[in-house]
């Protein structure tokens, strides 16, 4: 996925689907486009951190009284940074979806510039959980 933004723009809404009981993995490529009749350039994410929480509260997903479906962090290795391209990649285990109730979560991916301070939502949206089959 290409995420083509403008400075300062809102986050962009993208849905995700996890798979009960499989491994999810999705790549988002963070790109600025300054106008229309201009490429977008890739950001560079050097010294960036990200995290990504999810959870069924969907008046404020980052309410800490709402325990999280999962929290993926640059620093618990559920989100790589590239560093010139713009890549974000996301990870989570089957291990871990296989404890997830289906239904509709909310989420948010946020990246915190090297100056520690300086906080970009990227995308936010909905999260589906899949019910695996049981055999």
């Amino acid at each position: 996925m290409s995420c083509p933004c403008e400075n300062n723009s809102t986050p962009l809404s993208y849905p995700f689907l996890i798979n009960q009981g499989a491994t999810f993995e999705a790549t988002i490529f963070w790109q600025l486009q300054d106008s229309p009749t201009v490429a977008p350039v890739a950001v560079d994410l050097t010294g960036y951190t990200a995290s990504m929480v999810a959870t069924r509260n969907t008046a404020n997903c980052c309410d800490s009284s709402v325990t999280p479906l999962f929290t993926l962090t640059t620093a618990n290795g559920g989100i790589v940074l590239g560093t010139t391209n713009g890549r974000i990649d996301l990870l989570i285990l089957a291990a871990a979806t296989t404890l997830y109730h289906a239904g509709a979560y909310v989420y948010q991916l946020d990246l915190t510039a090297p100056d520690g301070i300086t906080v970009t939502r990227l995308l936010s949206g909905i999260v589906n959980v899949s019910p695996a089959i049981s055999t």
